[in-house]
């Protein structure tokens, strides 16, 4: 099992620097509550961090403009999904983004919706 974590944000330098900016300037109107959830205004949150270096299940990251062909371009992004035995569930999507109040919400809600990252 891996756990896909997809942003609602595009590769590339630029795309970074303009996402960066603006959540200084308008975070509320800012598209991609995964980044703002997990990322301060460029590096990881150190507890996201520990969290990640911390589970024994792969985690890879992708943007919406990187993600492989073979899964489902149509999602409401930002998701999380699963991916076991050549699956694809979704795990998370972007209303329940939109309903986590902090990176420790979004932990808890993680380990609820996949048990094995409790089991470490």
């Amino acid at each position: 099992m891996e756990l896909f974590f997809v942003y609602n944000a595009r590769k590339g330098v630029g795309n970074m620097l303009m996402d960066g900016l603006h959540k200084v300037v308008s975070p509320s109107t800012y598209a991609c509550d995964l980044c703002s959830i997990t990322y301060g205004v460029v590096a990881k949150k150190k507890d996201w961090k520990a969290f990640i270096e911390e589970s024994k299940i792969p985690i890879r990251f992708y943007y919406k403009n990187t993600l492989p062909k073979e899964i489902d371009q149509n999602l409401d992004f930002p998701v999380v999904l699963r991916y076991e035995n050549s699956s694809v569930t979704c795990i998370l999507d972007r209303q329940d983004f939109a309903a986590i109040n902090d990176l420790s919400d979004f932990i808890v809600l993680l380990k609820e919706k996949v048990p094995e990252l409790s089991k470490e």
